[in-house]
């Protein structure tokens, strides 16, 4: 397996920033652009766990929040999500 991460992964922090509102992540070409296919399956990853709620608005164009679980988590956790490490 292969150690990828996803760089400037900023959910967390845009929920501190924006009072809990909803993120808008605008992908290039999620269906040709390998690194948005890889962010896509992280935040799919991250919505499978029950950490944010991710959403379709459009072809390349998707919407997201961290929920409550998702904030405990990183709490407990202490950890900073600044960045994404996963295994493909």
């Amino acid at each position: 397996m292969e150690r990828k991460h996803i760089e400037n992964f900023e959910l967390y922090d845009h929920n501190e920033k924006s009072g809990g509102r909803v993120a808008g992540i605008k992908y290039t070409d999620l269906y040709e652009n390998d690194n948005d296919k890889q962010e896509h399956l992280v935040y799919e990853y991250l919505h499978d766990k029950g950490l944010i709620d991710y959403k379709i608005l459009g072809r390349n164009t998707y919407q997201a929040k961290i929920t409550p679980r998702g904030i405990d988590r990183i709490i407990i956790s202490g950890r900073s999500f600044g960045s994404i490490h996963y295994w493909i």
